[in-house]
């Protein structure tokens, strides 16, 4: 089952065997990998989701041994991440030129991406919402009203900030957050919603505890029904085996 697994998945699957006794299954160590791996999780988070699907695969198992499991795994994933090489600023900084990343991202290169963009930045920055019915421009509630504050230049966002934001977009995750963190006035000029941004961050996180609570409760019941169903069996064979001792 070990066999070409991602070096995760691989850890999750010996260190957990070893630790409890019993191997784990393959859509579990998936799963488990997943939600390590997913930045938008709190580590706190990340636990109290692992904890409860091994809580629920491997009941009676003692939860300090369980415990020491989960944050094992935790660890092994930072050892790995820190084990990936972190291109510079300056590396991604000498790709400006024509032939930078998003040449090579063919949806950022899509025409009706760069002009939903457009239109997104519009927003961001303007507090203006274009409305292509009228030629006019919407306004935002508590933006300017018809004729007063900024207007878009002749064909809308200037063009350095939507290829600085397209290329923003090329970039790996990692380099992204590196580039985001020294460029802090971005944030500030208003280009990128950040109530936005955690409103969405705290979404997903929402949304992967619900999943892990869903699992957590699926797996209780699925685990109660084949416990109960053993049970039926063995009483069915206590009662046949009696039956032939009366008769006997």
């Amino acid at each position: 089952m070990s066999e070409g697994l991602p070096p995760l998945e691989l850890f999750i699957s010996t260190s957990l065997e070893s630790s409890l006794g019993a191997p784990v299954s393959e859509d579990n160590i998936e799963y488990i990998a997943r939600l390590v791996e997913e930045e938008a999780l709190e580590d706190e988070d990340k636990i109290e989701a692992v904890r409860g699907i091994l809580e629920t695969e491997f009941e009676g198992r003692e939860e300090v041994v369980i415990e020491q499991a989960v944050l094992s795994i935790l660890e092994e994933h930072r050892r790995l991440l820190a084990e990936i090489p972190s291109p510079t600023l300056s590396e991604s900084e000498s790709s400006e030129s024509e032939d930078d990343d998003s040449s090579n991202n063919p949806a950022i290169q899509d025409p009706a991406f760069q002009e939903r963009l457009r239109k997104a930045l519009l927003i961001q920055q303007y507090g203006l919402v274009e409305d292509d019915s009228a030629s006019s421009y919407a306004v935002r509630e508590g933006g300017p009203g018809p004729g007063e504050g900024k207007k878009p230049a002749e064909g809308g966002i200037d063009e350095a900030l939507l290829r600085s934001e397209l290329k923003r977009m090329s970039m790996k995750k990692k380099t992204r957050k590196k580039y985001d963190s020294v460029n802090e006035d971005y944030f500030a000029s208003g280009n990128l919603n950040r109530e936005k941004m955690k409103y969405e961050d705290a979404q997903k996180r929402a949304a992967a505890k619900a999943t892990a609570a869903e699992k957590k409760v699926n797996d209780k019941a699925g685990y109660a029904k084949q416990k109960a169903d053993q049970q039926a069996k063995l009483e069915a064979r206590r009662k046949k085996a009696a039956k032939g001792e009366r008769r006997g």
